[in-house]
Order: structure tokens, then sequence, then C-alpha cells
């Protein structure tokens, strides 16, 4: 990975854990954070689900809710080790699973993958 293109490690986890908001955006100190697509395929209704890394941490329960998504994917640009910057996310609890859901309402495409 080039030089001037790092992952943003522990984001992940931060995000899950509450420490960092889609909110902090606001905050002219605020960079959006960078990670990478190790895994997309399509859901219903237009979702795709991801598995993401930041270069610390895997999450497996994310999905993609950015309006161009389907078409993204459809064309290609979506593949594996394409790197993405997340401008508005959210994190959505699910006690009864156990696990929370990251969910990702706007990006930036960084670096193609594949």
């Amino acid at each position: 990975m080039a030089a001037d293109l790092r992952l943003s490690k522990g984001v992940i986890n931060a995000i899950l854990e509450g420490r960092v908001k889609s909110a902090d955006a606001s905050d002219p100190a605020f960079q959006p954070p960078l990670m990478q697509l190790l895994g997309v395929r399509p859901m219903q209704q237009g979702r795709l689900r991801a598995v993401l890394y930041d270069g610390l941490t895997i999450n497996q329960h994310c999905i993609l809710m950015h309006d161009d998504a389907e078409r993204l994917f459809a064309e290609g640009h979506l593949d594996k080790f394409t790197v993405i910057r997340v401008l508005d996310f959210t994190a959505n609890a699910m006690p009864a699973k156990n696990m929370t859901v990251l969910i990702i309402n706007k990006m930036d495409l960084v670096r193609d993958g594949e």
C-alpha cells in the first residue's frame, strides 16, 4: 500500500464501541476513516453485505447502504481489496444476536481492488 494511503487502524472497534461517531465528521479535525473491502455480496433491496478491514480488525457484520452501492458493485468497483473512505456510518446494536452491525451510509472510492 502506498505510503500516503493508510488504513485507519482500530477504527472499526472504535465505531462499534461508540468511541467514534459519524457526527464527528462536523469537526474540522476529523479524518473520515479509510477501510478495505475484503468481500461484498448482494442482499435484498439494493443493499450489499461487506467484510471490512481497517488494518487491524476484520468486521463481517457490515451493510453498504450507499445510494450507488448496487451500481458500483454491478460495475465491478467494489472488488476485493478496494479501499473506501467512510463518510457517514451508523453502528446498530443487535442484542438478541449479540452483535453490532456497521452500516455505511455514504462512502467514496479511494482505490480500486483486484
